[in-house]
């Protein structure tokens, strides 16, 4: 094995490999002091090969990582799956990324850098999608990565590799690089042989052939397992071709949080914050940066734990004082991460750390881990940024949308009045469907929820982020504009609708996103195929609406709305006969929804049948089995649309609730106001039947009724109300007062009746009895 190393670590040979651990500040340290001494023409690194162009981008100075390189695949054609899917990966860089600081330094020193790592969109066309399609890495070794943490007496692998690596970067850069190899190569031998590798190192094998022919002196930078697979003689190994126009690289910004290995990135370290105060201070030959770092983050940690409790100058130098201690113990020069962690630990938490809410803990392993983001600040980005990120740019400063100022900002929009707010409106919709965080909507309709809807105002606050461009990156795989984004997804959620009033809701949806023509076809077989009456009302509700919305909007009902309003109202129409019958919470709705077709026919007397659901209705109020709520609803149909007599209307309110058993006479009532209201206190006719029935009822029955019967007047406005009240006075030759048995009392007899109610409440307690 050592024999290896040399050959792979000869500095008079006309090609070396510098084995790295991925986004190690050690290795990135020693990557500048190995090519000064080796001072090769070009640097080849562990990246996508079909990134190349990127390299510039990213060693440019506006580039402030953590950055990524963001691969998509389009698999349009089927070769990955039959589902055809959309596939990204991101390739991380922070700002001590080994693979970052020899692009840098390559920079630098005015030389040629390439990456030769087989891409991305390769690797799926030959070997499917992983599991994980947030990002790329490398977690071939777990299993070693405990057993080594277990030899070495250290609590995990990132404590051993700080302990032993990190606190090294001192050493001479070949004991170092050794070291490093020795660990890679233990680690390939202890491991299950992998396909997938072998195929990776075929690619970059071959890509350092290709460059050996144009370059005199080669640096490869690659991680420690693939090492002695590039230097070994193996042949190539032939991959599967994949469609290199589906295919897309772009530079974005990324976090710390999400290079963090907890974060679910398999070649990800531990703290990644932390190690990039103590880069900054590597960097500037700051001396004992890693003593430093740990005494500002204990510092900043007891600020903060002084928000929530007593922390003396004295607890934070006795954290400070066991954290070095504790590096003495492990034979390390300076405290790291895990003796910070450690020395807050017993210097600030009160209490069982077990037991104790550890808000000190939680706050020192954020700041550890890092909130903050990266930038791209270049002037030629458009060839790196998506075009969807320069649409998002040009619509702003079409819609004034500022965007120079991370400031929360609102606009006011009248949608329907102003056409020009309507299409601000549809693009501000359009970014919160695509959950970019940019707007949110404060106040206004929300049709599909049926919240609001009275309002013709939108009110929005908007702040723009960098993460706002980050998830449009991310979305730039479903097409070059918000419009095409927005119609792709769309498509894709349409895909998933099964049922007639999601469809509905969906539709909706398109038309506050400004897509509300071009109907998918399966939306019509959806609504034609439902078969639920229920399902089909909330969707004739919906694109009721949505006929309405056009109208303000638009000038006009897009044909294919009207057209779903007709085969909806159809499949509806069929399903009255057989839910005549329906009890419970669904008999209301079925009545709702028979309401909502009788609205609906008079509205579009041309698309809603009106004569065909005039005679369904008849036929159900002529219906015995139906229930008491539904034949109330369909009789209250039939008197307003008339069918029947105002006298046969009363005779048959009269006579249902007389003959009825138990709460069916209420649930009889509740029906016929929720269908006709207005004639209840318009005819004399039928408000004496209803009087009549309810005299004549046997006391019994009445008590046991009385509850619901109330609930059913509770339909009424306070206004109406007082109309019934005062019919009723009328019918009987009295006044509203006394009919309800309310009488007016001076300010003098409510004092006097307070006063005596003290006196007796003080003769009660005196018995005892308060």
């Amino acid at each position: 094995m050592t024999d290896g190393f040399e050959k792979c670590f000869d500095l008079s040979s006309d090609i070396i490999y510098f084995p790295v651990r991925h986004h190690s500040p050690a290795c990135a340290y020693h990557i500048a002091a190995v090519m000064e001494q080796y001072k090769p023409d070009c640097v080849l690194i562990e990246g996508p090969s079909d990134g190349d162009f990127l390299i510039k981008y990213l060693a440019d100075e506006g580039t402030v990582p953590p950055v990524c390189i963001y691969s998509s695949y389009d698999d349009r054609l089927g070769k990955i799956s039959e589902d055809k899917e959309k596939y990204r990966a991101y390739y991380p860089f922070l700002a001590y990324s080994p693979e970052l600081c020899a692009i840098k330094e390559a920079a630098k020193r005015n030389i040629a850098a390439h990456f030769i790592d087989m891409p991305y969109a390769a690797q799926l066309v030959e070997f499917g999608a992983e599991e994980s399609r947030r990002r790329f890495g490398h977690d071939e070794t777990a299993e070693y990565y405990t057993r080594t943490a277990e030899k070495s007496g250290c609590r995990s692998f990132s404590e051993f590799w700080e302990r032993g690596f990190e606190m090294s970067y001192e050493k001479d850069s070949r004991e170092f690089v050794r070291g490093v190899y020795m660990l890679g190569r233990y680690m390939r031998e202890l491991s299950p042989p992998d396909e997938k590798n072998n195929c990776r190192e075929s690619c970059m094998r071959g890509n350092i052939r290709k460059y050996r022919k144009e370059y005199s002196r080669i640096m490869v930078v690659a991680g420690a397992y693939h090492i002695h697979g590039l230097g070994s003689e193996e042949g190539e190994i032939k991959t599967a071709a994949y469609s290199k126009e589906d295919s897309a690289l772009y530079i974005m910004p990324y976090t710390f949080a999400e290079t963090d290995s907890r974060s679910g990135y398999g070649a990800g370290i531990l703290y990644p914050a932390f190690y990039s105060e103590v880069w900054k201070k590597l960097t500037a030959g700051t001396d004992k940066p890693y003593l430093k770092t740990v005494e500002e983050f204990i510092v900043s940690t007891a600020r903060y734990a002084r928000t929530k409790q007593p922390v003396s100058l004295p607890d934070e130098t006795e954290a400070l004082y066991i954290a070095e201690s504790l590096a003495a113990l492990r034979g390390i020069s300076q405290p790291g991460a895990y003796e910070l962690l450690d020395g807050v630990r017993t210097a600030f938490v009160k209490g069982d750390v077990n037991t104790t809410a550890a808000f000190e803990l939680d706050y020192l392993l954020r700041r550890m881990t890092g909130l903050g983001a990266g930038e791209i600040n270049i002037s030629d980005g458009e060839k790196i940024v998506p075009p969807c990120v320069y649409d998002f740019r040009i619509l702003c400063k079409k819609y004034r949308l500022n965007i120079g100022t991370i400031a929360r900002q609102s606009t006011t929009l009248d949608v329907v009045k102003n056409h020009a707010h309507y299409e601000k409106s549809c693009f501000l919709h359009r970014m919160n469907y695509l959950g970019t965080d940019f707007c949110k909507r404060e106040s206004g309709p929300d049709y599909s929820g049926s919240t609001d809807e009275a309002l013709i105002r939108e009110v929005w606050s908007y702040r723009f982020s960098t993460a706002v461009e980050t998830r449009l990156i991310d979305l730039s795989v479903y097409g070059g504009s918000i419009e095409t984004i927005c119609r792709s997804l769309l498509k894709e959620e349409s895909r998933k609708i099964q049922t007639a009033a999601e469809a509905g809701s969906f539709l909706l949806d398109m038309f506050v996103t400004g897509f509300s023509e071009n109907i998918p076809d399966s939306i019509y077989d959806i609504v034609r195929d439902d078969m639920d009456f229920a399902s089909q009302c909330r969707f004739m509700s919906h694109i009721n609406k949505l006929i309405i919305l056009q109208k303000h909007t638009l000038g006009g009902a897009d044909i294919g709305a009207e057209e779903l309003m007709k085969i909806s109202f159809g499949a509806a129409l069929c399903r009255i006969s057989e839910i005549c019958g329906a009890t419970g919470d669904e008999c209301a709705d079925i009545c709702r929804g028979i309401r909502l077709m009788y609205s609906l026919s008079a509205e579009y007397p041309e698309l809603c049948g009106r004569e065909a659901f005039l005679r369904e209705i008849s036929l159900a109020a002529d219906n015995s089995r139906a229930s008491p709520m539904i034949y109330g609803v369909c009789l209250a149909i039939c008197s307003r649309a008339g069918l029947v007599s105002e006298e046969e209307y009363g005779e048959n309110i009269c006579a249902f609730m007389l003959s009825a058993a138990g709460d069916d006479s209420a649930d009889f009532l509740a029906g016929i106001i929720s269908a006709g209201r207005d004639i209840i206190f318009t005819s004399r006719t039928v408000l004496e039947s209803v009087d009549s029935a309810v005299r004549r009822m046997e006391h019994d029955k009445f008590i046991t009724v009385l509850p619901k019967l109330r609930g059913a007047f509770t339909a009424f406005l306070p206004s109406e109300t007082a109309r019934i009240s005062k019919s009723v006075a009328e019918l009987y030759c009295t006044t509203e007062e006394r009919l309800s048995g309310s009488a007016v009392f001076s300010a003098k007899d409510i004092a006097l009746a307070a006063q005596k109610d003290r006196i007796a409440a003080e003769i009660m307690r005196k018995w005892g009895i308060l």
